[in-house]
């Protein structure tokens, strides 16, 4: 190929080439980004609907992370969020931890769900907790009561506006790789975390 060839080639195909450096780019920062992410075993993954959460819930979060995990992951959304439903669907399957209010309880797999046991519920909390049942099993935590407005981490998460109450409920994933004792796993983050919220006093907070 001479020195005029060589030209016309670039000049017709200088886009493909610039799109496939591009591609490689992307690609490497993708592959980098995938093989530094925290592995299952490295995190717990919590959904969380409210309506707000204050600055200082972030810092609580951190201060109840076991040592042996990365991240506690995050994924905080209003039930009002255009894509609520879409994002839970995508979630709900490998989030160790969901809370959600009653009107989207639909979204919950309930053979997913870890049956709550007096014995089990003995190991996260001595408090009085009120369940969600379904068929006559206990699978929710009532977290948010809207007969008496007692909620946890009342000073850091607000779970209702004032014009729209309901009952908030939390659930443990079944499958969960951090439940220990439970399913005799070496990894009880989701046990260490949930005695810390379920367990949690305002005065004691950050």
């Amino acid at each position: 190929m001479n020195k005029d060839d060589f030209r016309s080639h670039i000049s017709i195909y200088w886009t493909k080439y610039l799109i496939g450096f591009i591609s490689s780019i992307v690609l490497s920062i993708l592959i980098i980004s995938i093989a530094s992410s925290p592995t299952k075993k490295e995190k717990v993954s919590i959904f969380l609907t409210c309506t707000n959460v204050s600055d200082e819930f972030y810092d609580y979060i951190n201060s109840i992370t076991p040592s042996y995990l990365e991240i506690i992951e995050l994924n905080i959304k209003h039930k009002e969020d255009t894509y609520y439903g879409t994002v839970i669907k995508g979630y709900r399957g490998h989030a160790d931890i969901i809370i959600v209010p009653e009107s989207k309880l639909d979204y919950i797999i309930t053979k997913d769900s870890l049956v709550l046991s007096d014995d089990i519920m003995d190991i996260f909390t001595d408090k009085e907790y009120e369940y969600y049942y379904k068929d006559d099993k206990a699978i929710g935590i009532k977290i948010y009561s809207k007969e008496t407005k007692s909620c946890i981490l009342e000073d850091l998460v607000t779970f209702n506006k004032e014009d729209d109450i309901e009952n908030y409920y939390l659930f443990i994933n079944v499958n969960s790789l951090h439940l220990g004792e439970l399913t005799n796993s070496k990894y009880d983050g989701v046990i260490v975390i949930l005695k810390e919220i379920l367990n949690y006093e305002k005065e004691s907070g950050i």
